[in-house]
């Protein structure tokens, strides 16, 4: 968390400041001893110059410490540490006071009041990171200074200069806290800016990592729209082949068949006559589906001629009607009544649009239930003619709806006994579309299916 970031970051300052400031403590005390001893009278001078030595030599250590181990205590002890030995520093500072001789000349209690004073406050700001050990240095010294005020022969002294001293101790100890706290606030900001740098690098790096995927996904969905657009023109030209190579033989046996009707010499047997009608339907049936197949190839080329023209719906629709009527009848299935006027006049190719509702219809029949009906709507509305095909048969069920219009997709019925190529919705569709119109498909309700050809009106 940004908090312990600052708090290590605090004791470091803390400890590194403090390294600096012994040193200059060290010299301060070398340097007062030696102007002491040389013009004073042996006193406990020199036994209170070794304790401060040891303490200060004892900080250095603690500073060596924590700058080979800054983990061994957490922040909050080593502040503690740093407070309790700042106190012991502090008061032995004081406490050469209590150990001047009497006969020690003016200006040398002065040099003493200088050196503690400066050393004091040269401790107080270096220990700027922690408010607690600051407030303790200055503390230290105010105190001893009035306990110093015992001493007859210093009272003189102590109270001008604690007079002064006072101000100037609470005014710096004042700026230190204030500098404490800019200090916390760049810590603080310098590691939040370092969080956000590290967020921002990372954010980088994902985007990065990102932008790579992507342009690989990319250069795969390429390479697969490629190979998929060879393998769709391989397709088509193959199935544009074969099924030319199929219809001459096709063309050449359904016309040997219906010329073996016409000549034969002997009255045909039932059993040859449904042998041979057979045969003719399955070449019809056959001739169809690679009719389809040409006709979709052409339509996926751009080859499918077209050619609109206003179109009575009553000369496509009834044709269609009456050569549907022999394949309802073999499973009861009601078609509309051929003979019925259907309104309304489209814009449309004449043989493409009874190529498509020969599909539809077709459909409607071939996927009906046995005695279903089968029901045509035709209604205009914003110049557009709608021709909906109806049946009542068991419908599209919903996982399958969004393949209902790919070629060559039998939605399943790959195995059951209903021919088809999977081809006439998708080439009804692109023939509606290839005439200004689309065609649709809705559930009826209660089952069923319900296919809606849209074409322009005509006049």
């Amino acid at each position: 968390m940004i908090s312990q970031h600052v708090e290590r970051e605090r004791i470091r300052i803390l400890m590194e400041s403090n390294g600096f400031g012994i040193l200059i403590a060290l010299a301060n005390l070398a340097l007062l001893l030696g102007f002491l001893l040389r013009d004073s009278s042996p006193s406990a001078l020199p036994l209170w110059g070794l304790a401060l030595m040891v303490v200060l030599l004892a900080r250095l250590g603690l500073f060596g410490l924590f700058r080979v181990q800054p983990q061994r205590f957490s922040p909050g002890v080593w502040e503690w540490i740093q407070t309790v030995a700042t106190l012991v520093s502090g008061v032995l500072w004081g406490g050469i006071l209590f150990v001047l001789p009497a006969d020690i000349r003016p200006e040398n209690i002065l040099m003493i009041l200088v050196i503690i004073i400066g050393t004091a406050a040269g401790a107080a700001f270096s220990a700027h990171a922690s408010r607690q050990v600051a407030a303790t240095q200055v503390t230290s010294l105010l105190l001893m200074m009035l306990a110093g005020m015992s001493q007859p022969f210093l009272r003189s002294y102590l109270l001008p200069v604690g007079v002064f001293t006072t101000p100037f101790c609470l005014f710096l100890l004042f700026y230190t806290f204030r500098f404490n706290t800019l200090m916390k606030q760049r810590l603080t900001l310098q590691e939040r800016n370092a969080v956000l740098l590290d967020d921002l690098t990372a954010e980088q790096a994902r985007l990065q990592d990102e932008i790579a995927e992507r342009r690989r996904n990319e250069e795969a969905l390429r390479e697969a729209h490629e190979a998929s657009l060879r393998a769709a023109e391989a397709k088509d030209r193959f199935l544009s082949s074969v099924s030319h190579e199929l219809r001459t033989p096709l063309n050449a046996v359904i016309g040997f068949m219906d010329l073996v009707v016409d000549i034969w010499p002997d009255p045909l047997t039932p059993r040859q006559a449904r042998a041979l009608d057979s045969v003719r339907q399955s070449g019809r049936h056959l001739h169809g589906l690679v009719t389809e197949i040409l006709d979709y190839s052409s339509c996926l080329q751009g080859d499918m001629p077209v050619e609109c023209q206003s179109v009575a719906l009553q000369d496509v629709i009834p044709d269609c009607l009456t050569a549907l009527q022999p394949q309802a009848q073999r499973t009861d299935i009601a078609l509309p009544d051929p003979d019925v006027l259907i309104p309304g006049r489209v814009m449309a190719d004449p043989r493409r649009l009874r190529q498509i509702m020969l599909n539809l219809l077709g459909n409607a029949v071939k996927y009906n239930r046995d005695s279903g009906l089968v029901l045509l709507r035709v209604s205009g509305v914003d110049g557009l003619t709608r021709i909906e095909v109806e049946d009542t048969g068991v419908g599209i069920p919903p996982a399958l709806r969004d393949q209902l219009f790919e070629a060559f997709n039998r939605m399943g019925r790959e195995a059951s006994a209903i021919e088809g190529s999977g081809l006439g919705l998708a080439l009804s569709r692109r023939l509606a579309e290839l005439m200004g119109g689309s065609l649709e498909y809705a559930p009826a309700e209660g089952g069923g299916s319900i296919f809606t050809l849209t074409l322009p009106s005509a006049p």
